[in-house]
């Protein structure tokens, strides 16, 4: 049987509106000469509807309009992406995506640090995509939301606690960390009164262990709450 493929190109319909104002991607990426100007943009337009762990899952047909060019064009960039190791397709089956919901856009990592950015959690990949994206992406399934109950009671302590994370971590390493990216543990340790100081010596704590183990610096705030046991 042959494989429909579709041929329809967005390159004369007008983009998505802009929801969202930015798009974070890895610096790599611009420097790689093995890119062109469609890879780019491909992986651009998928770091605009990630949510703050990196997790993104616009449909193809989304990507490609944005990019304005066929759903085949994007299928072939998105696989390019993924062998060079700026995406990462992640399975659903991990991460207990209900069956009746296995009909949905799939869901891209981006990895910031390569081949060795770690999977993510069942909180990252859960986490709400950003409200700044506010168009219907094709996904069938119902949308992800915070747990009943959840509030953030102090979000200038949250953002305080994922900067003292990013800080500390460059602070000792040069290695940049988005803040973004640490909110949901951030928001969790708020709420358990942990304080920016504990998060900055906990982290800096990580970052000797694994320079003493050969390993790289901790790359999530979740991370080092685990090995220090905070919250």
């Amino acid at each position: 049987m042959t494989k429909f493929r579709s041929r329809k190109s967005y390159r004369d319909e007008a983009p998505p509106d802009l929801k969202r104002r930015y798009s974070i991607l890895p610096s790599r990426a611009i420097q790689d000469r093995n890119n062109n100007v469609t890879d780019i943009k491909v992986l651009g337009a998928i770091c605009m509807h990630t949510n703050s762990h990196g997790i993104a899952w616009p449909s193809i047909t989304t990507l490609a309009r944005h990019v304005g060019c066929t759903i085949d064009s994007v299928s072939v960039v998105t696989q390019r992406l993924v062998k060079r190791g700026y995406i990462r397709k992640l399975k659903p089956r991990p991460y207990k995506v209900k069956a009746k919901a296995r009909r949905q856009t799939t869901r891209y990592q981006v990895l910031f640090d390569g081949d060795e950015t770690p999977l993510p959690t069942l909180e990252d990949f859960r986490a709400p995509k950003p409200r700044l994206v506010a168009e219907h992406d094709g996904d069938d399934e119902a949308p992800l939301t915070e747990p009943t109950g959840f509030k953030r009671d102090n979000p200038a302590l949250s953002r305080s606690l994922a900067q003292a994370f990013v800080r500390a971590v460059q602070a000792a390493t040069g290695e940049l960390r988005l803040p973004d990216r640490q909110r949901a543990t951030a928001d969790r340790l708020a709420l358990a009164g942990v304080t920016p100081e504990q998060v900055a010596e906990a982290t800096s704590q990580a970052v000797l262990e694994a320079r003493s183990a050969g390993r790289s610096a901790p790359q999530t705030l979740e991370q080092v709450a685990e090995r220090a046991g905070l919250g």
